[in-house]
């Protein structure tokens, strides 16, 4: 996967890159994978936070913010997790062949794709509830 962003920018929330435009290059063994896949204007993307160091304990301060109370580690989009795991829902520009062209995507220069899944109607959630903290970050 090619990105523009630079390794400084791990565990930089996706909303500051939401204008970033990644290129997504598939093994060929895989690019008849992505027959189909045009006809979706968001895709979700995982991938492998291979440059993100250890877990750095069960309950932190979001963002690193010391003014925020301290939470559990699966209450927060911190990178630094038991395993580094990244999801993103991006907007898919184009596709030829075995690279997709998406939008929005935040990881490093690099990071491997594990899988690439159609966003859809399904995946939409109404009525969401987040704590006061993560409205600080909008």
């Amino acid at each position: 996967m090619q990105s523009n962003l630079g390794e400084n920018d791990i565990g930089l929330h996706s909303t500051k890159h939401a204008a970033k435009v990644s290129t997504l290059v598939i093994d060929n063994r895989f690019g008849s994978a992505l027959d189909g896949i045009k006809s979706y204007s968001h895709l979700i993307v995982i991938f492998h936070m291979h440059k993100v160091g250890r877990t750095k304990g069960l309950k932190i301060h979001p963002r690193g913010r010391k003014e925020i109370t301290k939470v559990g580690l699966f209450a927060t989009r911190s990178p630094y997790r038991p395993n580094p795991l990244g999801l993103t829902v991006v907007e898919l520009l184009e596709r030829h062949r075995n690279v997709v062209k998406v939008k929005g995507l935040d990881a490093v220069n690099g990071t491997p794709t594990l899988d690439i899944k159609p966003y859809t109607h399904a995946d939409v959630k109404r009525k969401i509830r987040t704590p006061k903290w993560t409205r600080l970050f909008e």
